[in-house]
């Protein structure tokens, strides 16, 4: 399925003609609670609820947890959407995503689908996805997380890619300087995973590199800005990168980072922050004997100097320093000398 995305600033507002031309009469609509109490999120859902019946859920849980989805199907069923709006931060997108999938399967059955047993044989309804934070790109990618207690749950399939996402740079205005700061530092690092792993493709590539490319205009200094050109481009880097690991999945800086976020409750963002710099240097220093990539050791370290040039670290400099640099530039920490390791945890 080829995704119908809408990318300009103030898009969203065309959510309302988008429902009237779907004809869809039955919309569910899931919230995040933060993004439930903005102005223009308030705006779209008023107007939604004049074109057609709307029911509302607002999530407040930190993660996608079984538990939540499993409460809400039963609500959900009862609805019978025609229509899933999901607004909200990858959180959201992906408890939207798994509910769809999961509102037609039997609750004995769900274990079979968590663990990758059986596919998904269908979704519930169409989705429409509109990020409210500029990080995980998931309005783009046919994956979702599902936490069960401290167990992480990776659900695939192409059903589960929105059939459209709103691009909309005008809802990640209101965001602080550290979200904004977790979430830009989520799609750089993502971009750059996307790059270098080894199921990348030339699409996947282009499209990290594009990802990047818009990072360079907003990092760091335009952190904070909210000039709807800036605004845009960070929904839109975001986008892209989603995009990017939606064909190549990302790699071990991410990997390593779920755990800092579960068990410490460290923003994602902020988590990657912790590990993308090291696995960096390691990738730049790596031997050729421990080099194992389908391009070799050589195109291995073409995309090494690739990914240098797109971020604007110098060739010869220290990657960590230079991604250091910039956490410090916009408000994250390079250190978790601090943090407390349940070591039978990792």
């Amino acid at each position: 399925m080829r995704q119908n995305i809408i990318r300009h600033y103030g898009c969203s507002s065309e959510l309302g003609p988008l429902v009237g031309q779907l004809s869809a009469e039955r919309v569910l609509v899931l919230l995040g609670s933060s993004s439930s109490a903005t102005e223009a999120i308030a705006s779209l859902i008023e107007d939604l609820s004049g074109r057609c019946k709307i029911e509302v859920i607002r999530s407040a849980s930190k993660l996608p947890e079984l538990e939540e989805i499993s409460a809400a199907l039963p609500k959900v069923r009862a609805f019978s959407p025609e229509l899933i709006v999901a607004i909200g931060g990858g959180r959201i997108l992906d408890l939207a995503k798994a509910i769809n999938a999961f509102a037609g399967v039997e609750e004995a059955k769900l274990e079979a689908f968590l663990s990758g047993k059986e596919n998904i044989p269908n979704v519930l309804c169409p989705m429409v996805a509109i990020p409210t934070t500029a990080g995980s790109g998931s309005e783009s990618t046919h994956f979702a997380v599902v936490y069960r207690g401290a167990q992480k749950y990776s659900l695939a399939s192409p059903l589960l890619l929105p059939e459209y996402a709103f691009l909309d740079g005008r809802l990640i205005a209101s965001l602080p300087k550290f979200v904004r700061g977790s979430s830009a530092f989520d799609a750089l690092s993502q971009a750059v995973e996307s790059y270098w792993a080894n199921s990348a493709s030339p699409e996947s590539r282009r499209n990290a590199a594009a990802s990047l490319t818009r990072l360079r205009r907003i990092l760091p200094d335009k952190i904070e800005s909210r000039d709807p050109v800036h605004l845009q481009d960070s929904i839109e880097a975001a986008n892209y990168s989603g995009q990017a690991i939606n064909v190549s999945k990302t790699t071990a800086a991410h990997a390593y980072s779920y755990a800092f976020t579960y068990v410490n409750g460290i923003a994602h963002g902020q988590a990657v922050g912790y590990t993308l710099p090291r696995i960096f240097d390691l990738h730049d220093r790596a031997e050729n004997a421990k080099i194992i990539h389908p391009m070799g050791p050589d195109g291995f370290r073409d995309i090494i100097r690739e990914l240098k040039a797109l971020l604007g670290i110098d060739q010869g400099g220290s990657p960590s320093e230079w991604f250091f640099s910039l956490l410090d530039d916009i408000g994250l920490s390079r250190d978790f000398s601090s943090i407390e390791f349940e070591k039978d945890y990792v």
